[in-house]
C-alpha cells in the first residue's frame, strides 16, 4: 500500500495540492485505502462468498424472500466516479434460505467495485442464484451515478434502473408479484 501512498500524492502534487495542509495529511492513505477496497481480488470476492454460506439455514418456507431498498456505493469504471444503488433482491428459497443481512453483504461485495451497472446487476444475481442454489432469483439495481451528476451532462435526479430475473421470476405473475412488492412497477 506504501506504493499507492506514493502515487497518490504524485497525482496530488501533479495537481497542485499542497499537501503540506493539514486538510491534505492523510489524504494520499485515506484515498489508497478506499481504492484497495474498491479493486479487490477475484480470489478475495470468491472468499467472501464462502463466508456466507454459514449463514444459510433449512427451510420449508416456499414464498417469496424480499430483500427490498439496500443502498450500496459502486464505482463508474469510465470515470473513477462513487455510484449511488438502491438495490432490490428476490428469491424463492429451494429448501433453504440465507441470513437477511447476507442479502445486503452479497449485494455489497457485488456492486462494490468499477463495474458497468448492467455487469454489476448480472453478476450480483449470478452470485446469489450459486449462493442459494436456485435459478429462481430477481435483482433490481436503481444507480444515481456521479459522473452524470458532477461532470458531463449534470442531470443529478436521473437514475438507472437494470435488472435481472432468473427462473420462476420470468414468469409474468412472478415477475408482477416482484415488481409490485419493490414499486419496480409499470406506471398506470
Amino acid at each position: 500500500m506504501r506504493y499507492i501512498d506514493s502515487l497518490v500524492s504524485d497525482l496530488l502534487k501533479e495537481l497542485k495540492v499542497d499537501l503540506s495542509d493539514d486538510n491534505f495529511k492523510d489524504t494520499p492513505r485515506r484515498f489508497a485505502d478506499y481504492l484497495l477496497q474498491l479493486f479487490r481480488t477475484k480470489k478475495e470476492d470468491e472468499l467472501a462468498l464462502e463466508t456466507f454460506k454459514k449463514a444459510i439455514f433449512p427451510t420449508s418456507y416456499s414464498g417469496m424472500v424480499i430483500l427490498k431498498g439496500s443502498e450500496c456505493y459502486g464505482i463508474c469504471p469510465h470515470h473513477l466516479l462513487p455510484v449511488r444503488y438502491i438495490v432490490s433482491i428476490g428469491y424463492l428459497p429451494a429448501g433453504k434460505v440465507i441470513g437477511l443481512s447476507k442479502l445486503s453483504r452479497v449485494a455489497d461485495l457485488c456492486l462494490q467495485r468499477p463495474l458497468l451497472q448492467e455487469t454489476a446487476t448480472e453478476e450480483l444475481a449470478k452470485s446469489l442464484s450459486v449462493l442459494l442454489e436456485t435459478e429462481d432469483v430477481a435483482v433490481v439495481v436503481s444507480g444515481n451515478h456521479m459522473c452524470m451528476t458532477v461532470r458531463g451532462v449534470r442531470k443529478g435526479r436521473t437514475s438507472t434502473i437494470t435488472s435481472s430475473l432468473k427462473g420462476q421470476f420470468l414468469l409474468p405473475e412472478v415477475r408482477a408479484e416482484f415488481l409490485h412488492l419493490t414499486e419496480f412497477r409499470k406506471e398506470k
